[in-house]
């Protein structure tokens, strides 16, 4: 859905500059760049948000969503230090641009609060897989990249609805039950577990599950924007149901070391 009643509609803008253009454009007005990744995320009712990761500069930008690398792109800016806010003290404000291009160009713009003059800028053409309802306007902050990782193992037996998320280098193991067990799915995934904080990752912080073909997310179940962890696979999750509207519960336990 790329067109001008949609982007009025949905808080962004919809423009006619080439993914070129905006790129060639981006490296005249900045000093430099960096490889970075994105999420567009779109809750339930209007809920939404925006995560850009650099690690280059160990920096994050964060809006309602705390996880996440899709699309891959690029970050331009004149100097690291351009990033140093301080905390929700210093909201930082976005706007999103797309194009009509197949797949779609999408820039977002960074400005400090009460500015119009941009400070940074996101870009995009890794896009096929996002829709343009995602892209919408807000604020958020800017911080210093302070996430663990961990290599992980998803399994679950074909006859049993029971599925473990283990993350042997760090000593967890997380366990659910999944709602749907009609596809008799057997799962035995490799991938990367993504965590803010290891001492998080305890049957306490009452988390439940959410997943999908390319993520499983663990949050807790009174506060879904204050995720506990994400496993991104390293091949798609064949799982029947998608537990958006009826999370199952997740306990966590300490491997023996």
């Amino acid at each position: 859905m790329c067109d001008f009643m949609a982007a009025e509609r949905y808080n962004m803008s919809l423009i006619s500059d080439s993914f070129v253009k905006q790129f060639t454009e981006l490296a005249t007005a900045f000093e430099t760049s960096c490889a970075a990744a994105a999420l567009f995320y779109w809750g339930e009712g209007n809920d939404h948000g925006l995560r850009v990761e650099a690690t280059a500069v160990m920096k994050e930008f964060v809006n309602n969503i705390e996880f996440g690398r899709d699309p891959e792109g690029y970050l331009f800016y004149n100097a690291p230090s351009d990033f140093n806010f301080d905390s929700d003290d210093d909201p930082v404000t976005y706007k999103v641009y797309y194009n009509s291009e197949k797949p779609m160009a999408v820039r977002v713009d960074f400005f400090a609060a009460g500015s119009t003059n941009r400070f940074s800028s996101f870009i995009s053409k890794d896009t096929k897989t996002i829709d343009s309802r995602l892209l919408r306007d807000g604020s958020g902050t800017w911080r210093d990249l302070k996430l663990g990782t961990s290599y992980a193992i998803m399994h679950k037996i074909s006859t049993d609805t029971k599925v473990t998320l283990k993350m042997a280098p760090i000593g967890k193991e997380a366990t659910f039950n999944v709602i749907d067990n009609s596809g008799r799915h057997a799962i035995n995934i490799s991938g990367i577990f993504h965590f803010n904080k290891q001492s998080a990752l305890t049957s306490s912080s009452n988390d439940v599950a959410n997943y999908d073909e390319d993520r499983l997310i663990f949050y807790p179940n009174n506060d879904h924007n204050l995720l506990t962890g994400v496993f991104f696979p390293n091949e798609p999750i064949p799982i029947d149901d998608h537990a958006a509207t009826q999370p199952p519960s997740v306990s966590w336990i300490d491997l023996p070391q």
